[in-house]
């Protein structure tokens, strides 16, 4: 018989290289039983730490007996302790009855093992298991043994490798997939020239498709587009995507496979080489969560917009209500005080017009904290009289204080510029509601208020306004709440003083719209200090004070009055009467035309709503028509109960040259005209 050609070792090893697939767990196993082939052994084993390195694992074995454990104990496991504990080198064990593993690895023993060759199989750098090779009898390994199970050993470690990458690549998909179903996005790819694509599975859940259906092409997403519109915008991106390499972003409506109506945002982008498309992809993102969010708070915008409009339109309807017979008061009792009064007569008034005042500036308040919240105020810069202001802001307490053994002062550092310009009526708003405040609460002792600068570069300065008193003081609790609107913190004095709650907190606001800061010292029982600092800029040159600007004549003119509430009317013509001019009047637009037709006026004080014709279009009418009396560019000045920042931009489209609130301060007046002559003699 002829002699039976047996296999070469290298043989079988580059037969089982060209086996080994795709499957490392399934390329392990070939190993291994090629390792038993290859080498003559009784039994092959591929022995792997668990995760925790507690155990040692039979994952693979080739001739195993049967009652082999599946587990086992590593600690004096030849594998463990030789082998994968020892460096990156093969161990060789002619006899293991010559070892101390003879006693330490039980499996000796139970399995009559005499010799062991094995090889470490790492991952990662890491020793995790061992290829070896166990026999019965004892055996001298050659080196081409020993090389061979060196190289089985790294095939498995490259097996491993593969393991590990697939499962990072397993765990990065599950990742990505769970990213994309969170956030509702699916990712898509388009042949150019076919325009038929591929997606990701969360794209035919967006779509409402089977997981298994064919993603649709560009003609059939197209048809899946909710409206012509919406096709439209679709088919427009598409064709910028064929002839730019810019990223395209479409957000339209679709219906979806269920009929659902979804709406959704597109991003797509096409690769270009050598001037043709390649390749088209790009993401599509289910928003109609977001659009229906988006929707609710345009409906909850819309719904503040028309509230903030009631508001407002209830504001200037009260403003205008209160002012017009406060407009009465106070005017008569500026006309009473031009008279012949003994000194008593003279304190009452003056106490009643303080009172008066005092409910201006509530309403005043009123109206300022609706416009701050609105974000409406607006600030003038014109000269400040700052010695006047602080002045008018102290002796206005006078008659409050008096009787009371309290004593009201204040200065002016003589290093204050009096060149400022800003808002002065919002400055001595502030300024009067600190010193109510302190008035307020200072049964005894003293309240002041210093002025000082802060610093000066340039054409700019910052003044720091100091109000402090001796009074009852605030607790530390509630220093940050008696700065908010409405509030009233409670104070050995809250039973007897009453009030709004909205001094301090118009003040807080204003100082912020003015760009300024403001901070508080106070204790119980220590009285109450208040900084606040504020920027100005400032003119070139020096501003001469209020009380030294020269006068002016405000006599010899002829005065129309346009004015339909009998009572507004009475004080104002008296008032111009008495300090030398001749006033008409008119109780609305349509008599106040025959009455410019007729007469040549100097100036005219109009008021808004009247009868037949109001004063916006009796403005509007003297503007432009030609032929009149009186010339179409006399001073025409609002005189209204309408406060708002939008009555007075009516006022001056309309062609006024300056605008008046009631109550007005016959002081007000009297500087129009002197503005209005001075203006003439120019």
């Amino acid at each position: 018989m002829p002699e039976k050609h047996l296999e070469s070792p290298i043989s079988k090893l580059n037969r089982l290289f060209s086996r080994l697939g795709a499957d490392p767990e399934k390329n392990i196993t070939m190993i291994v039983e090629a390792a038993a082939d290859i080498l003559l052994g009784v039994c092959a084993l591929f022995n792997r730490l668990d995760q925790e390195d507690k155990s040692l694992c039979a994952w693979s074995t080739a001739n195993a007996p049967e009652n082999l454990p599946e587990r086992d104990n590593p600690e004096g496991h030849i594998c463990y302790e030789a082998t994968i504990k020892g460096r990156d080198k093969p161990v060789v064990i002619p006899d293991i009855r010559e070892t101390l593993y003879a006693v330490t690895d039980s499996n000796v023993a139970r399995y009559g093992l005499r010799s062991y060759l094995g090889y470490p199989v790492r991952r990662s750098g890491r020793a995790i298991g061992a290829l070896c090779v166990v026999d019965v009898k004892t055996r001298d390994f050659s080196e081409d043994e020993v090389n061979l199970i060196s190289t089985l050993a790294k095939a498995i470690s490259l097996e491993e490798e593969r393991k590990q990458i697939a499962e990072q690549y397993a765990t990065s998909q599950a990742m990505v997939e769970q990213m994309q179903r969170l956030a509702a996005i699916g990712g898509w790819e388009m042949d150019p020239e076919t325009l038929e694509g591929t997606s990701t599975g969360e794209l035919n859940r967006i779509l409402d498709l089977l997981p298994t259906a064919q993603v649709p092409n560009a003609d059939a997403f197209l048809a899946m587009c909710y409206s012509d519109e919406d096709k439209r915008t679709v088919a427009a991106a598409i064709r910028q995507m064929s002839t730019s390499p810019d990223p395209q972003p479409v957000e339209a409506r679709i219906r979806t496979g269920a009929g659902r109506i979804k709406w959704f945002k597109a991003i797509g982008q096409t690769r270009f080489e050598n001037g043709n498309p390649v390749r088209t992809f790009g993401s599509l993102q289910d928003i109609t969560d977001y659009k229906e969010i988006q929707e609710r708070l345009t409906e909850a915008k819309t719904a503040a917009e028309r509230a903030s409009m009631a508001k407002s339109r209830f504001l200037a309807n009260m403003s205008h209500e209160v002012r017009t017979p406060l407009n009465g008061v106070l005017g008569m009792l500026q006309l009473v005080l031009r008279t012949d009064l003994t000194n008593e007569q003279r304190e009452y008034l003056e106490v009643g017009l303080h009172s008066c005042r005092g409910l201006l500036t509530v309403i005043n308040d009123l109206l300022d904290l609706a416009k701050i919240e609105a974000g409406k105020v607006t600030l003038s810069e014109e000269p400040l009289f700052l010695t006047d202001i602080i002045s008018a802001a102290c002796q206005g307490f006078s008659h409050q204080i008096m009787g009371q053994d309290v004593k009201l002062s204040y200065s002016v550092d003589s290093r204050t510029p009096n060149n400022l310009l800003g808002d002065a009526g919002r400055l001595s708003q502030i300024l009067f509601n600190l010193v109510s405040n302190a008035v307020k609460f200072t049964p005894t002792g003293s309240i002041r208020l210093d002025v000082s600068p802060v610093f000066r570069q340039q054409d700019q300065t910052r003044i720091l306004f100091t109000v402090q008193d001796t009074g009852v003081g605030i607790p530390d609790d509630a220093l940050e709440r008696a700065f908010e609107p409405f509030e009233q913190i409670d104070a050995p004095l809250k039973e007897k003083v009453r009030g709004t709650g909205l001094g301090l907190g118009i003040v807080r606001k204003l100082v912020e719209v003015m760009g300024g800061t403001l901070s508080v010292k106070s204790a119980p029982g220590a009285g109450t200090t208040v900084f606040v600092s504020l920027p100005f800029k400032m003119s070139p040159d020096e501003a001469p004070s209020a009380n030294t600007q020269p006068g002016g004549s405000t006599g010899g003119m002829r005065i129309l009055l346009v004015e339909d509430n009998p009572v507004n009317l009475t004080a104002p013509k008296l008032f111009l009467e008495k300090i030398g001019n001749v006033v008409d009047a008119a109780e609305n637009g349509t008599i106040a035309m025959t009455a410019v037709r007729k007469n040549r006026y100097d100036v005219i004080f109009m008021d808004l709503e009247m009868p037949e014709m109001d004063g916006i279009e009796t403005t509007r009418r003297i503007r432009e028509t030609k032929g009149l009396a009186t010339p179409n560019d006399t001073p025409i000045i609002a005189l209204t109960a309408y406060a708002f920042a939008a009555d007075r931009e009516r006022c001056f489209k309309a062609g006024m040259d300056a605008f008046l609130p009631k109550p007005v301060d016959f002081k007000e007046i009297e500087q129009v005209l002197i503005t209005i002559r001075k203006n003439a003699k120019r």
